[in-house]
């Protein structure tokens, strides 16, 4: 059974495939109400994410998380 860590990845991982590349998903706390978890839990998927450039993290007013321009080099499994 995946952990909630885990569900929260694969739940974010989708709606990144769903979307279109440079689309805002939301904000940090957007974010965390939209999956119904923790800031903390959250930043530590999202920090996986752009590590693996699936997501953008633009800080300020005009920020946000944003669909990565970039195709992945390597899996998310690793």
């Amino acid at each position: 059974m995946p952990t909630q860590t885990e569900e929260l990845r694969r739940r974010i991982v989708a709606d990144i495939n769903a979307g279109v590349p440079g689309t805002k998903l939301g904000s940090e706390r957007e974010l965390a109400e939209r999956y119904r978890t923790s800031r903390s839990s959250l930043r530590q998927v999202l920090a996986a994410l752009e590590e693996a450039g699936l997501v953008d993290r633009v800080i300020g007013r005009a920020g946000g998380i944003f669909i990565s321009h970039a195709q992945v080099q390597r899996s998310l499994t690793d």
